[in-house]
């Protein structure tokens, strides 16, 4: 064959680009799809060797568990674990978990597999100490969305590894999923004993957790980079267990920024946090609608390793119901509170400290009438606000692309 005559630039042109080209085919040629059959309970990654990138697509149907272990993907690539021809249904009464991640890095659990399933995993029930999905065995820089879990023995994703200290779990992302109905925390992430497991870029955002047996969100262990947002916690606290009956819980060894999260009901405080670490709530709602006590139940830090800091409370809209608490309850003697242009309703005081002594600084926070926020359609799971919702034009609440699930259907 005879090549048409070009000039020296253009040929070093075409020379790059066929370059580029042959780098592309290159990666592509060597991501692999892995089919998982239905038949399959345990997706080994060293066995099928599993590279970065690759995908293992689930096959839609009925399953009773699915252990996931020694996968290894990258940064860039990561292994890509997504139902294939429909949902990925998966219920037991005699297994710890319905998914199990362990010894794995560099995971994407997703699922988007099908356009006719908002959630592509649907996790229906375990045994009644069982999580739906439980992430350990060191596994670490995980993202996890797009799965509905309900009716779990313990908790709908229990994340750590416990007695790791002095280990890391990185790049953890939860986002886009649907839990409820669980008998333990919605979400666990950290071992709550300290030291332990070091968690490091951790975020939380546009998931809806209804009636949690125990807290909607407990996290321990996170010092570094730590977002919640634009969540919906709501009814937690359901098995009136004590000091499991609240809301959020963040223990004195996390660093985090909770904003724009609509926050509603539990047994008893709506949101618990210990001093050490810093800790900023700003542009949320908050609603204690029936608990027991307050909406923030601060404390000292019981660690004398970590140094007493700041919580910052502003810019929240809070309804605290009428009952004996104020609310926020400060009761520390060493960490510095600064509670600033939150609108709130309440019957009680706004500040009710003990042994606190000169660390708080309490400025514009009004007391108004604060409207509850408006849900599309709570029967069938749309906890989307209306359109014309007040906390919605403020970006409060779920970002626009999460969908429910639809009308529940009965689990066989």
């Amino acid at each position: 064959m005879t090549l048409p005559l070009c000039s020296p630039r253009s040929l070093r042109r075409f020379v790059a680009l066929l370059g580029t080209a042959t780098l592309f085919v290159s990666a592509a040629a060597h991501a692999r799809d892995h089919i998982i059959a239905l038949d399959v309970a345990t997706v080994d990654g060293k066995a099928l060797e599993v590279a970065p990138g690759d995908r293992l697509l689930i096959a839609a149907g009925p399953r009773r568990m699915l252990r996931l272990e020694n996968l290894t993907g990258s940064a860039d690539a990561p292994v890509i674990i997504i139902n294939d021809g429909g949902q990925v249904v998966i219920h037991n009464d005699d297994q710890f978990a319905d998914i199990l991640i362990s010894h794995s890095r560099h995971l994407h659990l997703t699922g988007t597999g099908s356009a006719d399933h908002a959630y592509g995993f649907h996790l229906t029930g375990t045994n009644p100490d069982g999580s739906g999905i439980i992430a350990a065995g060191l596994s670490s820089d995980l993202e996890i969305d797009h799965i509905h879990i309900q009716d779990t023995g313990f908790a709908g994703m229990l994340v750590k590894t416990d007695g790791a200290v002095n280990t890391f779990m990185d790049h953890i992302n939860i986002h886009h999923n649907f839990i409820h109905d669980t008998g333990g925390e919605g979400l666990y992430i950290g071992e709550t004993k300290y030291p332990g497991q070091v968690f490091r870029h951790l975020k939380v955002w546009n998931n809806v957790i209804v009636n949690a047996g125990w807290e909607s969100l407990q996290i321990s262990n996170a010092p570094e980079d730590v977002r919640v947002h634009h969540n919906v916690f709501l009814n937690s606290g359901r098995e009136e267990v004590l000091w499991q009956d609240n809301n959020l819980q963040f223990t004195s060894s996390v660093r985090a920024e909770v904003d724009h999260n609509l926050v509603i009901g539990s047994i008893s405080n709506l949101v618990i946090a210990s001093g050490g670490l810093p800790k900023h709530f700003h542009d949320n709602y908050l609603a204690t609608d029936g608990s027991t006590g307050p909406v923030f139940y601060l404390d000292d830090s019981r660690f004398p390793d970590l140094p007493e800091t700041t919580f910052i409370i502003e810019n929240n809209f809070i309804h605290a119901t009428p009952t004996m608490q104020a609310v926020v309850q400060a009761n520390g003697s060493r960490s510095r509170l600064q509670l600033r242009r939150n609108i709130w309703q309440g019957a009680r005081r706004f500040l009710k400290t003990h042994r606190w002594v000169d660390t708080y600084e309490v400025v514009q926070n009004t007391n108004v009438p604060v409207a509850p926020p408006r849900f599309r359609d709570p029967a069938v799971g749309d906890y989307r606000l209306v359109a014309d919702d007040v906390y919605l034009a403020r970006g409060i609440g779920l970002l626009p692309d999460w969908q429910p699930p639809g009308r529940p259907q009965a689990i066989e």
